[in-house]
């Protein structure tokens, strides 16, 4: 990430809380960045439900983000991703993809 002045955030939900705290986060992130790009990176257990409920933002695995950049992206569940096969090397891409504004959503 460069460095733009925007802290990045943190939020921590249930597990039944996570799509629809996904699906506000990107609302959010696409009023503040409505000139630019958004998107959702999330283990690869996550992304059908994830797509369901977002169709207008691209909801990829890490792997599929490789080499994308993104004005804001939103990183959901970072520890399901870091348990994936080559999950530090996926959570690295993850954290590296977004040019402005990161936030991340929890699990706990």
């Amino acid at each position: 990430m460069r460095s733009s002045g925007i802290v990045p955030w943190d939020l921590a939900v249930t597990p039944t809380a996570l799509t629809d705290a996904t699906v506000q986060a990107v609302q959010r992130l696409q009023q503040r960045w409505s000139s630019g790009t958004v998107g959702v990176i999330a283990p690869e257990a996550r992304i059908a439900g994830l797509r369901a409920a977002l169709n207008s933002v691209p909801v990829l695995t890490a792997t599929q983000f490789k080499g994308l950049e993104w004005d804001a992206t939103v990183l959901v569940d970072p520890d399901g991703i870091a348990g994936e096969p080559r999950g530090w090397n996926g959570l690295y891409v993850a954290l590296t993809r977004c040019t402005q504004e990161l936030g991340q959503i929890r699990v706990v």
